[in-house]
């Protein structure tokens, strides 16, 4: 994760300056369909949303009138939400923050070391009886949260930390564990003092659904770059390095990709892979926007990795 936060220390990033920041995240985890698990993160100042929100209602009014909320899995079974795809993304760019998803190649390379839960579990004094692929899960969740929150927040800032209703808020023992790492990563990372941290999950529905509609853009960011980054992985063996043609993609990551590539608008967003090599050291890559957009081509910025766990 050091080099995540070294590689994207060099491109544009919103500046959240309120007194309060919201962090949504949301995760895919174990898709059949995908090599890669991917976690999701929304953080946005709130008192920055009011383009956003007139957007979304606008939305809302014309295509998804009864409080449906949007879900990159139900996309193929309800054609009011297929339809309001394009647009909710479109209604997201009004959003002052920063979109991220982090995919993490299904791969040995980044399994839990041996022993490794054991001396986690002293270290972060926890209480759960975690298995080891839970609570790798978890330790990603929690050191991609507060890598993002660390790395985009001011001294004194507030946080309301909003998650998909995952298994790491399964009871009450492992939802203490997971916000427990959060602060803990939290303390190491932030160069300054922070404020407040209150958590809650996408379980509790608010009349408004503005929580569960800023959620809605890390589910649809997993989502597709699960299917994105899985279809360059097979085609390609390795993420090329180079400009190189895309692989076919079906309509909807075509479409993310149209929106994904407008990277001009106060919504900033990237998609950011860790990758199993063949033969070789494992790597970071960056899909930038601005490449994305040039025609039927990606490019992948590389940064080497070490061997290891965790990232």
């Amino acid at each position: 994760m050091k080099a995540l936060s070294e590689q994207l220390s060099g491109l544009t990033m919103p500046l959240l300056r309120g007194p309060r920041l919201w962090v949504l995240s949301d995760y895919s985890f174990g898709n059949p369909a995908s090599d890669f698990d991917v976690v999701g993160i929304l953080v946005a100042d709130p008192q920055a949303l009011g383009h956003w929100n007139c957007w979304r209602s606008e939305v809302r009014e014309r295509l998804l009138p009864d409080r449906r909320t949007m879900s990159w899995k139900k996309l193929n079974s309800d054609w009011r939400r297929e339809s309001a795809f394009f647009p909710f993304l479109v209604a997201a760019n009004q959003i002052h923050g920063l979109a991220v998803a982090i995919a993490f190649h299904r791969n040995t390379e980044f399994d839990l070391p041996t022993h490794g839960l054991s001396r986690f579990k002293d270290s972060l004094n926890l209480s759960a009886e975690w298995k080891p692929r839970q609570f790798e899960q978890m330790f990603r969740i929690a050191y991609c949260a507060a890598t993002f929150i660390a790395g985009l927040s001011s001294p004194g800032q507030h946080f309301h930390w909003i998650s998909d209703q995952d298994h790491v808020f399964a009871n009450e023992t492992i939802e203490k564990d997971t916000v427990s790492v959060v602060v803990q990563l939290l303390n190491m990372f932030s160069p300054h003092k922070l404020g407040e941290l209150r958590y809650g999950t996408t379980g509790i529905t608010k009349e408004d659904l503005v929580e569960e509609d800023l959620a809605a853009i890390p589910d649809l960011m997993c989502g597709a770059t699960c299917e994105i980054a899985t279809a360059i992985k097979r085609k390609y063996t390795d993420f090329p390095q180079i400009y190189t043609e895309l692989p076919k993609l079906t309509r909807r990551p075509q479409e993310f990709l149209k929106w994904y590539s407008s990277d001009h608008w106060p919504l900033k967003r990237y998609i950011c892979t860790f990758e199993a090599r063949n033969g070789k050291e494992p790597s970071l890559g960056i899909m930038h926007p601005s490449l994305m957009g040039r025609g039927p081509i990606l490019i992948a910025s590389e940064n080497r990795v070490p061997r290891g766990w965790p990232l």
